[in-house]
């Protein structure tokens, strides 16, 4: 029932995130990829990962 209480620029940066963090861990593989990275990748900030 989340998915209902976002907006729609909600939805699309938590895809964005999703998207991102996916290609970061294809790329660097699990041991090496972080927040940092990811948050590079899509652009956002350590507070938007973590909601």
């Amino acid at each position: 029932m989340l998915e209902k209480r976002l907006t729609a620029k909600g939805r699309a940066t938590r895809s964005r995130i999703v998207e991102g963090a996916a290609e970061v861990i294809q790329e660097a593989g699990v041991p090496s990829a972080t927040l940092e990275d990811v948050m590079a990748r899509t652009r956002t900030s350590k507070s938007q990962l973590f909601h």
